[in-house]
């Protein structure tokens, strides 16, 4: 990613570390011998901390593997370009050209698209709480327990099988789990 910035030659590059790094990997130091490498150290920024809302809204764009930051993005606005397989990273909502387009021309997100994506992944599959306070699992429990009993994520039609990011996944020879064959239909249980 720090090869492709560098190259586009225009603009700074912010690498944010995720507020749960456990610190085990130097990422601060592997970012800046990355930039240093690149010839573009005086052009990349690497942040442990600060307010995700300001940086995504005075950004050009984001880029991310497979993160809830870039569900962000695409509320705030800001193009998205997924180097992984999100749940979000489709036609209409997220960038499908190459990194190197990303940074001159990047795709915008259709507002539209993402307020019906964000609404049928809130109503659908996703439950309310966080797992890094008490109140916060525990009200994340009691919605993944009712979310369970209903019959997992087949209100709306929001659950086909397999999921659109796994074919993408297999086609890019990244392996999946064995339960999410594409002729093993699933179901709460698993596997049929």
């Amino acid at each position: 990613m720090i090869r492709s910035h560098a190259a586009a030659g225009r603009g700074r590059l912010v690498v944010k570390l995720h507020p749960m790094d456990n610190g085990r990997i130097p990422w601060a130091r592997i970012v800046r011998r990355a930039a240093r490498q690149a010839g573009a150290a005086d052009r990349v920024l690497f942040l442990d901390g600060g307010d995700l809302g300001a940086l995504l809204r005075a950004a050009s764009g984001c880029v991310v593997v497979n993160s809830t930051v870039g569900l962000h993005a695409l509320q705030a606005g800001c193009p998205v370009k997924c180097l992984g397989f999100a749940v979000y990273d489709m036609e209409g909502l997220t960038h499908q050209g190459p990194l190197d387009r990303f940074w001159t021309a990047p795709a915008r997100p259709d507002a539209a698209g993402v307020d019906a994506l964000v609404r049928l992944m809130a109503a659908a599959i996703h439950v309310r709480g966080d797992f890094f306070s008490p109140a916060g699992r525990a009200e994340a429990v009691a919605g993944f327990v009712a979310l369970l009993e209903g019959g997992l994520a087949r209100r709306f039609g929001a659950f086909v099988t397999p999921p659109p990011r796994l074919a993408r996944a297999r086609a890019a020879g990244v392996g999946v789990a064995p339960w999410d064959g594409a002729d093993q239909p699933c179901s709460p249980k698993g596997p049929a």
